[in-house]
């Protein structure tokens, strides 16, 4: 009957998925106002926006490079580099629901030679609002050379989660190797989703909400 046609045709539609269900903002490194550069061992640098890189013992360079789909974050740690991290702080406005709560924590990772690199995600909560992170949970992913490979990895964050949250991405033993990464994605519940592409102008506008550079005027 017709009205079975119809039921068909709507189960078959897949469910659509909420938006804005990513708390990384510009997780696919499609925005970069502060343009290429390089950072030295033991400072936080910030790169393409709301991404920050810290090298241990050595430094790095950093630019956003294009992917088959998209853009990355493409970081190459200086020989001797032992720790190299590419993180992101998110505001504790945007972790009220979290605390106690299971989220999913997804992307994409690119490096030229895994040997010997031991690949680690880290998840600090802020002890109070966006300061103090020390409470921590954490988990390995596998590497392999010269591809791109997805992880995803379900984490039950503390109750002091709604006080902030920090993601570092942990390169160890990278030194002198080629790292791309894309497609991070932080959301609650127990299942990764595909990562949500939000239009160009929206991610620009969440990243200037906290972006900030001055200019030499010459007045």
């Amino acid at each position: 009957s017709s009205v079975d046609l119809v039921e068909a045709s709507v189960n078959q539609i897949p469910p659509r998925l909420e938006s804005f269900r990513n708390k990384i903002i510009n997780g696919d490194m499609q925005i970069n106002q502060r343009g290429n550069g390089t950072a030295i061992a033991g400072t936080f640098t910030y790169t393409t926006d709301r991404w920050y890189v810290y090298c241990v013992a050595a430094g790095c360079s950093y630019s956003q490079v294009d992917t088959p789909t998209g853009k990355a974050l493409e970081v190459i740690p200086d020989s001797g580099t032992v720790n190299q991290i590419i993180g992101q702080k998110i505001e504790n406005v945007n972790c009220r629901k979290l605390a106690n709560q299971t989220v999913i924590i997804s992307g994409k990772v690119y490096i030229d030679d895994a040997t010997g690199v031991t690949f680690n995600t880290n998840v600090y909560s802020a002890a109070s609002t966006n300061v103090s992170y020390g409470s921590k949970v954490d988990f390995s992913s596998d590497l392999t050379s010269g591809e791109y490979v997805s992880f995803s990895e379900q984490v039950t964050l503390p109750a002091d989660a709604v006080n902030g949250v920090e993601v570092d991405f942990s390169f160890l033993n990278a030194g002198g190797r080629t790292i791309r990464v894309t497609d991070f994605q932080f959301e609650e519940g127990p299942v990764a989703t595909p990562f949500e592409h939000r239009p160009l102008s929206v991610e620009l506008a969440m990243c200037q909400r906290y972006f900030q550079k001055s200019y030499n005027l010459n007045i």
